[in-house]
């Protein structure tokens, strides 16, 4: 029996709500996310930077930890859920909705560009 495949957009329904309650409250506590900002902090000098992309990023969940170090912080997400989420939780956070496969953003505006969860092999 051949497995069906997904839809060839699957992405855009995936990550509606309740995706990212579902990810906040269940799968992904707190610690884990400051472990993994800790991680990025420690292996890579944060005060040299002065624009970071999170890339996806989600409902923003690094955000808190990384603008400590670095003067602008910055997200990229196709899902609005979870940039309204992200809104929710850091309102001050500068988010961009858009497709991580054809950035928004001029070349050499970014120190650091970040992909801290899964979505590096979707496409």
């Amino acid at each position: 029996m051949k497995t069906p495949c997904p839809p060839e957009d699957w992405y855009k329904q995936y990550f509606k709500e309740p995706y990212g309650l579902f990810y906040h409250d269940f799968l992904v506590p707190e610690r884990m996310s400051r472990s993994e900002a800790e991680f990025v902090m420690n292996a890579v000098d944060l005060k040299a930077c002065r624009a970071l992309l999170d890339c996806p990023c989600g409902y923003a969940r690094h955000f808190p930890y990384f603008e400590t170090r670095c003067d602008c912080v910055y997200g990229l997400d196709l899902s609005a859920d979870c940039l309204a989420r992200a809104k929710e939780t850091n309102p001050a956070c500068r988010i961009v909705q858009g497709d991580m496969r054809a950035l928004p953003f001029s070349a050499g505006k970014f120190d650091l560009v970040l992909n801290l969860f899964n979505s590096f092999g979707y496409f």
